[in-house]
């Protein structure tokens, strides 16, 4: 069966501001059997999800565009994200921009609790933090610390190599690939 790649909108007319939500989904289903039956969001926030299901009368959904790769949805859904810069504007639910590498929540007032961040880091390392922990404690999520052999080997494998450079379109700087993509290109601070 084809998947089905769609960037979406979902309004709900009974709020003041008619409060809405972009977003991108891929699925076996078509769209509009999916949109608002089967799927409401991919929002965090429980209480959207919650009054989509019990009062679905108060919204309406839109299929913006129908794709034949995930890529060309998620393209649609950075360009509108920026455009209504939907992570700072009260009428959208959304709490970051989606990037082509992923999220921003850079300047929103949106806070990750402490209790979240415990989970996180929970779900990541396991009970022992690494922050808290003795040195040499495995810390793995998956109960594996890799051998001091094996850091050695990864170690001496990656002396000497020239790390990869890129330069950002916008600003001009010059780094290393990961960095850079974190914070530069569509992420830059010169991107307008």
């Amino acid at each position: 069966m084809k998947k089905n790649h769609y960037t979406y909108l979902i309004v709900n007319i009974y709020s003041y501001f008619q409060q809405k939500y972009l977003g991108t989904r891929s699925t076996d289903l078509e769209p509009l059997d999916d949109l608002g039956v089967k799927y409401f969001t991919s929002s965090s926030i429980k209480e959207f999800i919650q009054e989509q299901k019990e009062h679905p009368e108060r919204f309406e959904y839109y299929i913006l565009g129908v794709f034949d790769t995930r890529e060309e949805a998620v393209q649609l859904e950075v360009y509108l994200h920026a455009l209504y810069n939907v992570k700072s504007n009260p009428d959208y639910y959304n709490k970051a921009n989606q990037t082509s590498t992923g999220f921003d929540t850079a300047g929103t007032t949106y806070k990750q609790s402490d209790e979240s961040k415990k989970k996180r880091s929970v779900d990541m390392l396991g009970e022992k933090n690494p922050m808290f922990g003795k040195k040499g404690e495995n810390h793995s999520k998956y109960g594996i610390s890799p051998s001091k052999e094996h850091c050695e080997a990864v170690s001496k494998a990656h002396k000497g190599k020239k790390k990869k450079q890129v330069t950002c379109p916008y600003c001009g700087k010059i780094g290393g690939i990961n960095n850079m993509s974190r914070w530069h290109f569509d992420n830059c601070k010169n991107n307008i």
